[in-house]
């Protein structure tokens, strides 16, 4: 992983390297698939089965096994990577923690590729900077972000204790917020 030193910008904190998303992340496009075995069809999954960072199989599409078979020798979403929309509803980024097989359509996938970094960290980084990245989209009606765009994106990395503390701050003050 390549890390670029940032200064500090306030007193008695840490420099937070900086680098690149495809740096220490996998940035992909890809397919794989989660299979019914009683109708013999796969669940598709794209930006309209994800909200709030959770995957909503019961709004999913189906789709052929053989297209299932097809998809899959690409890849597969496993335990710890994120899927993020880059087409339409950019970001709604899904930290994905179960074990199916399902496809994904019109989404990124980040899969972790360095140590030192937390994925629920980066889940969080995403979603953050959702906002940012729709103001800089491409595409007219259909507003996009490119896997070049993504994987160029840069991305603080302060040590993976530092990670650990942000990730549990958000979660202590998220129940909060959800009360205002």
């Amino acid at each position: 992983m390549t890390i670029h030193k940032q200064a500090n910008t306030a007193q008695n904190v840490e420099a937070t390297d900086m680098t690149l998303l495809e740096e220490c992340l996998d940035v992909l496009k890809k397919y794989s698939i989660i299979e019914d075995k009683e109708l013999e069809e796969q669940i598709l999954s794209n930006l309209k089965s994800t909200f709030y960072g959770k995957i909503d199989f019961s709004t999913a599409k189906f789709i052929s096994r053989e297209d299932h078979l097809a998809i899959s020798l690409r890849s597969k979403v496993d335990a710890g990577d994120i899927m993020y929309a880059m087409i339409g509803s950019i970001g709604n980024p899904v930290l994905y923690n179960g074990n199916a097989e399902f496809s994904i359509k019109n989404m990124a996938l980040f899969k972790k590729i360095a140590n030192g970094l937390d994925m629920e960290y980066v889940y969080w980084f995403l979603y953050l900077s959702q906002d940012t990245m729709k103001k800089f989209a491409s595409g007219g009606v259909q507003s996009f972000v490119s896997l070049g765009y993504l994987r160029n994106y840069w991305t603080p990395v302060p040590p993976i204790q530092e990670q650990h503390r942000i990730v549990t701050a958000i979660k202590q003050i998220l129940p909060k917020i959800s009360t205002l």
